[in-house]
Formats: structure tokens, sequence, C-alpha cells
């Protein structure tokens, strides 16, 4: 899937609302770790709104960090 717009803020925006889909619809399943490299892959974007995206669903309570590995959904 490839997220387009003019902006790196707006990439962010998008792929947390992706993201967060995603999540809410268990095709990101609970426990499953997901990392900055593979998405920015998946969704043909640059790491940087992945992980601006990621930090937003962290503050959601939606996913957690795991320190120098990735991220876990919760």
């Amino acid at each position: 899937m490839t997220i387009t717009t003019g902006s790196e803020t707006g990439l962010g925006e998008r792929l947390y609302v992706e993201l967060r889909q995603a999540i809410l619809d268990c095709r990101l399943r609970p426990g499953a770790e997901v990392y900055e490299n593979e998405l920015a892959r998946s969704y043909a974007v640059s790491k940087s709104p992945v992980r601006d995206a990621l930090l937003r669903l962290r503050v959601d309570g939606l996913v957690e960090v795991i320190a120098r590995r990735g991220y876990r959904i919760k």
C-alpha cells in the first residue's frame, strides 16, 4: 500500500490513521511486533512518518516501545 501526500506531516497523519484502523480491525494483532523499516517498506514511505505515527499510537495506548527492537501492538 502506498500513501502519498504533499508533506511529511501529512504522511505521518495519514499513516497514523491507517495503522490505527489496522490495529482496531485486528489486521495488526495484539502482541504482534512491528518495526519501522518493515512498515516504511510496506507503506512505501520513509521511516520518519512511520516513527511519528507509532509515537502517536503509543500516546493513544495502542502500541508499546520495545527498547532497541521495535514496537508491540497492545
